[in-house]
């Protein structure tokens, strides 16, 4: 058998980016490959738009397969264009049972509707915020261009009505962000299954925040002074801000931040002689998301460089520019 998904068993979770899933994935600590470590987006769940493809059920995609299962294949089954049963066919042929190929089909047809109201959704919201942010450069360059002249209540409108432009923006795209085949979604499931607590929890933290506190929080501090209200911002703005950079982490393994926490919280620990921070150190070593050489070995392989020579390269050349760099700083 060659198709990449293994069981294709449905599971239920409270979490809705499971029902996102070809199969119930890797369930048990010993199934996770570095594969699915590796992987920035789970290999074994759809969300946001993207389609079942042959590279989904296959290891290995001949080029029968990917004209097979190329984007649209779905498209020509509700068109009538194609009938279930070949694609069915096609998938007995290359290894999956009759009730997986039925499953995997059926599955694909009917997540469409999803994907359609998550394409809608989404260019909505995404005009709505794109709207808001004009709206708030106009103001901000009218509220610097204010003569101090202007009448106060005439420069608390503006002030207000900036304050409203960006409340707006920030929750019309988190609210995106926040659908259950979404970002923040994603993250929760990746916390829950492949240990990237760090992700799952600013996720959550930045969602509430957006749509909870900011939708009102971000026009009302337009009324406290400005010193104090850029450190008030700063800190509303936090969590979102935190959550993009810790999230992008992931691409070196999906545990490497919450190893990071866990490594300076057990540290101190185990010096003092705590046994359980001993264990969680030597744990965190045997995993080897934190040793140098996993990094950047990791950070060849995200930027397309699996080849020894061409690694050799680009260490090669950002050593130049460094050097480079240090010579013109000193002139």
């Amino acid at each position: 058998m060659i198709n990449a998904i293994g069981n294709v068993t449905p599971i239920n979770t409270k979490n809705h980016f499971y029902n996102r899933f070809l199969g119930p994935g890797p369930i048990k600590k010993e199934e996770i490959t570095e594969k699915h470590r590796t992987s920035f987006i789970p290999i074994e769940s759809k969300g946001w738009e993207h389609p079942i493809t042959a590279f989904d059920l296959f290891e290995n995609p001949t080029e029968e397969d990917k004209e097979m299962f190329d984007r649209y294949w779905v498209n020509k089954i509700v068109s009538g264009e194609k009938l279930n049963s070949e694609y069915i066919e096609h998938l007995v042929k290359k290894g999956y049972s009759q009730e997986q190929a039925k499953y995997i089909i059926s599955f694909a047809v009917n997540d469409v509707p999803r994907r359609v109201k998550w394409a809608q959704f989404n260019e909505t919201n995404g005009k709505r915020a794109s709207l808001a942010v004009n709206a708030t450069i106009v103001l901000g360059i009218i509220k610097q261009l204010l003569p101090d002249s202007a009448s106060k209540i005439f420069k608390t409108l503006i002030n207000l009505a900036y304050g409203v432009t960006r409340s707006l923006r920030n929750f019309f795209q988190y609210s995106t962000y926040n659908r259950p085949d979404d970002d923040v979604s994603m993250n929760r499931y990746q916390s829950e299954l492949y240990n990237n607590k760090a992700s799952g929890w600013h996720g959550i933290l930045s969602g509430l925040t957006e749509l909870k506190v900011n939708s009102w929080a971000l026009t009302l501090i337009e009324l406290i002074p400005e010193q104090v209200k850029i450190i008030v911002r700063n800190i509303l703005l936090l969590p979102s801000a935190l959550w993009w950079r810790v999230r992008m982490l992931a691409h070196v393994s999906q545990d490497f931040v919450t190893n990071i926490f866990r490594f300076l919280f057990h540290l101190t620990l185990s010096l003092s002689g705590n046994e359980k921070s001993k264990k969680t150190l030597d744990e965190i070593k045997k995993n080897k998301s934190l040793s140098l050489h996993y990094i950047i070995q990791r950070h060849y392989e995200n930027c397309g460089l699996n080849d020894k020579k061409e690694q050799l390269q680009l260490t090669s050349l950002k050593k130049h520019a460094t050097i480079q760099k240090i010579c013109w700083q000193g002139i």
